[in-house]
């Protein structure tokens, strides 16, 4: 019977040498400095994000509300009216729907002003 070889690489534990120990303790120490680098390179970017994220879950809850709520607050168009006689009221009524959105009486000084003014016309007239 004829022997057959061949040559195959397989993985086993070899023995360090002194310059292959200390060849490693120095990448070692090199890996340590990158990680500390992408670390702290990680903290800042997540600081960074921390506030962009916090602005979307802001608008998210705002979106959210307003869904739940069917309504939301926006500028809209009013008309301010002071109505001296007889009732003496100052009344804001929106543009776009009529809608009396606030009255109130009016103050001592706005009553007064109406007097004012309307000496002033007497007297150009």
């Amino acid at each position: 019977m004829a022997t057959t070889r061949e040559t195959t690489m397989v993985e086993l534990v070899c023995q360090l040498t002194e310059t292959e120990i200390q060849d490693r303790a120095y990448d070692a120490g090199q890996t340590d400095q990158q990680i500390m680098a992408k670390e702290t390179d990680f903290e800042v970017v997540r600081k960074e994000h921390k506030g962009e994220v916090e602005a979307l879950m802001n608008r998210r809850r705002d979106l959210l509300r307003e869904i739940r709520e069917r309504q939301t607050r926006r500028d809209v168009e009013c008309v301010v009216e002071r109505i001296y006689s007889p009732e003496f009221v100052v009344r804001m009524t929106r543009t776009d729907t009529g809608e009396v959105v606030r009255e109130r009486p009016m103050t001592m000084e706005e009553r007064q002003g109406q007097l004012i003014e309307l000496e002033k016309r007497s007297q150009v007239n």
